[in-house]
């Protein structure tokens, strides 16, 4: 493509986008990013492309909010969360050509909607078509459950068995408790909503889908 013709597709690029995004500075590499700049409320979902265009681009968050996932194709799944840091940094890379892009995250309602890929089925419906995936998802964090006073104080102890709804985003959206442990049930919940997962994949594409988590209370 000669230089003429690559600006020109910028500017279409540019002019399809919306009148609220702007151009992506082009990097020594000649990559750039469209958007360069987005704002995406919490929870929701947006797509970004890269050109020159290449087979194996990678696709990672390299700056900014902790949660929150891209996919293989340039999909951010903005976290349901947010923290103090309101702002995401992308980076798409194929080799030695890189280019980056920044999304400012703004608060606003999160639907259960949200949790979910683009045109996936609900998995909290049970009448839904099962969920394929060719990855599990993988815990980043883990926080530890609080041993309950009342629990220790009665020497109870034992295994809470949990469903978690890992959505797009990494984020634990709906929990389940599966095996009981009365006392300690409320516990596991809290502490497993504050899990961060790097999602389940399929064919390189976040999905949202359960997963089980047993949350072991030992006295000793």
């Amino acid at each position: 493509m000669g230089r003429r013709a690559y600006w020109c597709l910028c500017l279409v690029l540019l002019l399809s986008s919306g009148c609220g995004e702007s151009v992506s500075t082009v990097t020594s590499s000649g990559s750039i990013i469209i958007p360069s700049t987005a704002v995406l409320n919490q929870g929701k979902h947006t797509r970004f492309q890269v050109y020159p265009r290449a087979a194996g681009t990678k696709w990672e968050i390299v700056a900014g909010a902790f949660s929150g996932y891209v996919s293989a194709n340039g999909t951010l799944h903005a976290p349901l969360t947010l923290t103090d840091e309101r702002w995401i940094t992308l980076e798409a890379s194929n080799g030695s050509a890189k280019a980056r892009a920044t999304v400012v995250l703004k608060p606003a309602p999160v639907e259960p909607a949200d949790c979910l890929a683009p045109g996936q089925p609900d998995p909290r419906d049970p009448s839904g078509p099962y969920i394929s995936y060719e990855e599990l998802p993988e815990a980043l964090t883990r926080v530890p459950p609080s041993y309950p006073d009342p629990a220790r104080e009665a020497e109870v102890s034992g295994t809470v068995m949990l469903q978690a709804l890992v959505c797009a985003c990494g984020e634990v959206s709906d929990i389940r408790v599966a095996q009981s442990v009365p006392m300690l049930d409320q516990a596991a919940i809290d502490a497993v909503r504050q899990w961060v997962f790097r999602p389940a994949l399929n064919g390189g594409e976040a999905v949202a889908v359960w997963v089980h988590i047993p949350i072991k209370f030992s006295l000793h």
